[in-house]
């Protein structure tokens, strides 16, 4: 064949070269290795695409293997109904085992090799795409458990689609006691907390202070962006620490409106189960809060308000004593504004932490 031949006829086509080529190295296969499928197609009794596939699949086979392969599918090419894809495939794997065991024994191997289960994030926050490759016996047995559970949720009042019961039929597999239970009994227990779970959020005190509003925008560093009714609903019936953190990699305001160290302050109603851990930000141990059912979560302490050091172009000019140890009582700091010096406010804080930061207002 010559060396352009190809391109050429791909060209009087309008196909690409590659479409080019397996086109004539299926046809080559049909002429030379599949004569009777090659005579087949000639009178028309079978169909291109069928041939292609014949050729497709016993590719790799030895001549005599093909051979083989050339007499089951031509047996069966009378009746059109039986030449299936999956039939095609059995009917040359049936002649691959015979002439070559033991490479249908190590392709078997490799594709046990390959086993995997993988997941991608889906169009929204709200699901997940999952990938399975599983052993036959072990998928087999899976399905059968989903569809076992789908149908138990339908008997207890569950009306989605049958789809959706059976993804739902995959988070009762995720938890064992309930899945256990749902088995034995015919009772759903319902979710419980199982193991922990970190989530990264970003979100504005506007959104907190109106999630009972409408629903506001969550980032979440894995997932992307996502509602609030989303989250409270994940959070639902859960052990809930929250870990404010700096997010240092933000544009930090000229005119701080919020100080750090009482940051945040949590008002209203929580859930009887939820815990709140609130960090401090100066040094020194984290101050832990636990609501109980009719309790509502206290306000941090706030810090006094830092000392406003005047401007070196200024007239008036502040000092200030070093801080003590702790827990004696600082030199009040005085101003000088060119007159008689008076002595400020002293200053109140909750915190005694020596060397504290200033921040500028």
């Amino acid at each position: 064949m010559a060396e352009f031949a190809p391109s050429e006829l791909a060209a009087s086509l309008g196909w690409t070269t590659l479409a080019a080529q397996q086109l004539m190295g299926d046809g080559l296969d049909l002429r030379y290795r599949l004569p009777r499928l090659w005579r087949l197609v000639l009178e028309l009794v079978v169909p291109v695409h069928v041939a292609r596939r014949v050729a497709e699949l016993s590719r790799d086979l030895p001549y005599e293997a093909a051979g083989d392969a050339d007499r089951a599918v031509a047996a069966q090419a009378g009746n059109p109904g039986l030449l299936s894809w999956p039939r095609i495939r059995a009917l040359v794997d049936e002649a691959r085992i015979y002439h070559d065991p033991e490479r249908a024994i190590d392709d078997e191997q490799h594709a046990l090799a390959a086993r995997k289960v993988e997941s991608w994030p889906g169009n929204t926050p709200a699901t997940t795409d999952v990938f399975m490759r599983l052993d036959t016996a072990d998928a087999d047995a899976f399905n059968a458990s989903v569809a076992n559970i789908a149908d138990r949720l339908a008997k207890l009042g569950d009306r989605d689609d049958l789809e959706i019961r059976r993804a739902r039929a995959v988070g009762v597999l995720a938890d064992p006691r309930r899945a256990l239970t749902l088995l034995q009994t015919g009772a759903d227990p319902g979710s419980k907390s199982g193991a922990p779970a970190t989530l990264w959020l970003h979100l504005t005190d506007t959104t907190l202070l109106d999630l009972d509003t409408y629903a506001g925008a969550v980032t979440s560093e894995r997932l992307g962006v996502l509602s609030t009714d989303l989250l409270k609903a994940w959070l639902a019936d859960s052990t809930v620490v929250i870990k404010p953190v700096l997010d240092l990699s933000a544009p930090m305001p000229s005119t701080p409106t919020t100080r750090l160290s009482g940051w945040p302050t949590w008002s209203g109603s929580v859930t009887p189960s939820a815990s709140f851990l609130v960090a401090d930000a100066h040094p020194g141990p984290a101050t832990s809060t636990t609501s109980s059912p009719t309790s509502r979560s206290g306000s941090a302490v706030r810090p006094a308000r830092p000392i406003r050091e005047a401007s070196p172009h200024s007239a008036a000019t502040t000092t200030a004593s070093r801080p003590t140890a702790t827990g004696t009582t600082p030199a009040c700091p005085t101003v000088s504004t060119g007159g008689p010096a008076r002595p400020a406010a002293p200053l109140t804080s909750s915190h005694s932490h020596p060397k504290e930061p200033h921040l500028p207002l």
